[in-house]
Order: C-alpha cells, then sequence, then structure tokens
C-alpha cells in the first residue's frame, strides 16, 4: 500500500480501519476487506441494488474497462476534465473522484492537488486507473474499489470532491450526493458532470465504425465483449432537467449552485 496524509474507513459504520497482511479489518463492526494487489477491495458483499448483486453489477463494467478511455469508446473531453478540476481551491487539500473509471479525472486532479483518492464499484476500472497512474509516474493517488452509497471514508474528509460521467447511471443519485456531502468538509466544493434530458447519441455505433477502420482482432474482441456485458447490465440513464438537480441540491442543503450547460451535458459545482 502506498503511504498517504488519509486513511480508508469502513464503508458500513465509517470507523477506522485496521491494515493487516492483504486486507483490512474494521475495528468496530469486524468487517473484513481484502487488497488485491494494490487495490482495497471495499465494496459491501451484502448491498443488493434491485435485487441484483452488486458483485454481478460491477463484473460488467470490468468488462467495459478494456476499451473504456480508448479511441474505440472515447472518453472525457479535456475541456470537461479541465473546468471540473479548475473548482479545486486548496491545493494542499485531499481530492476525491467518485465513480472514476480509469482515472481520467483523477490523474489530472492529482497535479493540482496534493493528495487524491479514486473510487469505483469495477475492480477493472481501478486496476487498469492503477496501472495508468504508475506509468505516469503520479505518486500521490490512490484508488479502491467500493460503491457511490458506501464511500469507504470518514465524516469532512475531503476539500474536494468529483464525480463525471455518472450520476445519471447512480441507482439512487439522490443517495450518493449525500454520501458525497458526508465526506465533503464544511467550505469543501462539489463539482459533478452529468447528463441532462435531451436526447443523447449513442457511443456505440460511432465506436463501430472507428473498430471497422483500424482495430486488431483482439481490440475487436474486446470490444464485442464490452459491448454485449453493457447490454446485459442495461444501465437505465436518469436525464435530469436542471429544475430537478436544484431541488435535490436544496434539499441536501448544498450552497453556492454554478452550472454550465453543452447540449445534453450540464457540468455544476456546489459547496457544502
Amino acid at each position: 500500500m502506498k503511504n498517504n496524509s488519509q486513511s480508508f474507513a469502513c464503508p458500513n459504520c465509517h470507523s477506522a480501519l485496521e491494515f493487516k497482511i492483504e486486507q483490512f479489518v474494521c475495528q468496530n463492526c469486524k468487517n473484513i476487506f481484502p487488497i488485491d494487489g494494490n487495490i482495497p477491495d471495499l465494496l459491501l458483499r451484502n448491498q443488493k441494488d434491485g435485487g441484483e448483486s452488486l458483485i454481478n453489477r460491477a463484473s460488467h463494467f470490468d468488462d467495459l474497462s478494456k476499451v473504456y478511455g480508448s479511441s474505440l469508446w472515447g472518453g472525457s473531453p479535456r475541456i470537461i476534465v479541465w473546468l471540473l478540476t479548475r473548482k479545486i481551491r486548496n491545493k494542499d487539500g485531499i481530492g476525491l473522484d467518485v465513480a472514476c473509471g480509469t482515472g481520467v479525472v483523477a490523474r489530472p486532479m492529482a497535479k493540482k492537488i496534493n493528495y487524491v483518492y479514486g473510487v469505483d464499484i469495477s475492480m477493472g476500472m481501478v486496476q487498469k486507473a492503477d496501472d495508468l497512474s504508475k506509468k505516469n509516474t503520479i505518486n500521490n493517488i490512490s484508488f479502491a474499489r467500493c460503491d457511490s452509497e458506501n464511500l469507504p471514508f470518514g465524516d469532512n474528509s475531503f476539500d474536494f470532491v468529483s464525480c463525471s460521467g455518472a450520476l445519471h447511471a447512480f441507482p439512487n443519485a439522490e443517495k450518493s450526493l449525500r454520501e458525497m456531502q458526508r465526506v465533503l468538509k464544511i467550505g469543501g466544493v462539489l463539482a459533478i458532470m452529468a447528463l441532462l434530458e435531451k436526447s443523447i447519441p449513442s457511443v456505440i455505433d460511432p465506436a463501430r465504425r472507428e473498430l471497422r477502420k483500424s482495430s486488431t482482432k483482439e481490440e475487436t474482441i474486446e470490444f464485442n465483449k464490452a459491448i454485449s456485458s453493457m447490454e446485459k447490465l442495461d444501465v437505465k440513464l436518469h436525464r435530469f432537467t436542471l429544475n430537478e438537480l436544484k431541488m435535490i441540491i436544496n434539499k441536501l442543503g448544498f450552497k453556492n449552485f454554478k452550472h454550465l450547460k453543452f447540449g445534453p451535458i450540464i457540468i455544476f459545482s456546489v459547496e457544502r
């Protein structure tokens, strides 16, 4: 495990975790969490999502991680990453990227703040994120597996929290936002990129066109496997209205709502 300035906490009771060989143990509720290589697996095994196990749900995103962020699938445009990370105020603080995927936002964030944590439900995603961080010699970043409704951190832990391209896919967006609020420090900033209600073109068809142009046989196999997994998962994207987002934000007690819209995309920030 990397040395860092922030300890993981139990996603169940938020108590301190004791590090033992290849696992974390909660000192309060005695939950045990394995460490897979360098990645703590802090997903609660008893959590259910609409009757489907989170473990099974995550396996589909593991397949997607093989092509996610590549030219076949696309990724977060640089302008979105910049608009999110420019909200960082305390360069000596600690940041969190929720649903970090392969670290597209977390890595640039690590250049602007003292230390960064990236979390995702998919072990495949965070393993790839960790590999890419090492490849780019980014040493002030750690990754873990968890779900957005049970973040493995104590209250008031982070100066900055981001979540890009995932809020609209969460089973309960309000509950996930409440959890992000819990781990955010008083006065801290939360920055989100999400989808609005306008019709959104699929990324799959353009990706298939790109696939036919220059892909290898191995890339084609990985891409088709990822698409098959996502179709089985059948993720329902909730396209927010601006008023709906404002209602949730006001309900949770966030302050200083600011937003920009780009077609079907909204980028907004709030303060705790």
